[in-house]
């Protein structure tokens, strides 16, 4: 077999000090997919400008022990564009007054949305209310029925494990939402309104990503009825092409385009 002569190693690799060669290889990675070559103009609108954003998702005890100088200090340091910040959705971190949008239990007298909100803006950096339209809570199950998911048995599909399956809803108990229903078109946004008429905002988040699939549940077919699927529990978007799971799924992407 006739040998080929390759070049050494050493002779292809040009010694670079490791420093200069992070340095320009971030420098490709941000300009080949950031667009980074071309300077945003200056009155180009700020999202298209902002390239690093900070996120802040409050838990429920947070009014009692968040400390919001601190925070605002840290994001500060980072030169952030922008944070997101829990507002409301499946539970507020401000006075709201919207029946069935629950206030966190340990708000009290506190707005902990809005004054670290406004914390930011007087830092310049701008804010972004995420809303969490994916669940609620029992007591809007009783009121509001046709706003929950249920499974192909019927009952509403609790979240994250916790509750009794079947059991009459518990005011404590969480369940995931339907985004085909007016929860999405009526009551989501009308907690934005009211969020955006009480504070200085820059832009809404509504995360609405696939949920975890229980071992039933309901899926819409091509015609608009609902059917019963089978599925194993794994992450809807996982199947986005397959057969079961393809129409149901180009259902929720366009029901989230044209609802947003």
């Amino acid at each position: 077999m006739p040998t080929v002569n390759r070049p050494s190693q050493e002779a292809t690799i040009p010694d670079v000090p490791r420093r200069e060669f992070l340095l320009a290889s971030g420098a490709l990675v941000s300009g080949a997919f950031l667009g980074a070559q071309q300077a945003r103009p200056s009155d180009a609108p700020w999202y298209t400008r902002a390239r690093r954003c900070g996120h802040s998702n409050f838990v429920e005890n947070d009014p009692q022990v968040f400390n919001i100088d601190e925070w605002v200090d840290y994001w500060s340091s980072l030169k952030v564009d922008a944070v997101t910040l829990s507002a409301g959705g499946m539970m507020a971190f401000y006075p709201t007054k919207i029946p069935l949008h629950h206030k966190s239990k340990f708000l009290g007298d506190r707005d902990l949305f809005g004054d670290f909100a406004k914390a930011l803006k007087k830092k310049g950096i701008r804010v972004i209310a995420r809303i969490d339209p994916k669940s609620n809570y029992g007591d809007a199950v009783r009121a509001h029925p046709e706003w929950f998911q249920r499974t192909a048995d019927g009952h509403f599909r609790l979240r994250d494990e916790q509750g009794e399956e079947g059991a009459p809803p518990r005011d404590e108990w969480i369940y995931w939402t339907c985004m085909f229903s007016d929860y999405f078109t009526e009551f989501i946004p009308r907690v934005m309104r009211e969020v955006n008429s009480l504070y200085e905002i820059d832009a809404f988040l509504a995360p609405v990503g696939p949920a975890k699939a229980a071992a039933t549940a309901r899926s819409a077919n091509a015609s608009g009825s609902w059917t019963r699927v089978r599925t194993a529990n794994v992450i809807w978007c996982a199947s986005w092409k397959s057969s079961v799971f393809g129409t149901p799924l180009r259902r929720r992407r366009d029901r989230t385009i044209s609802t947003w």
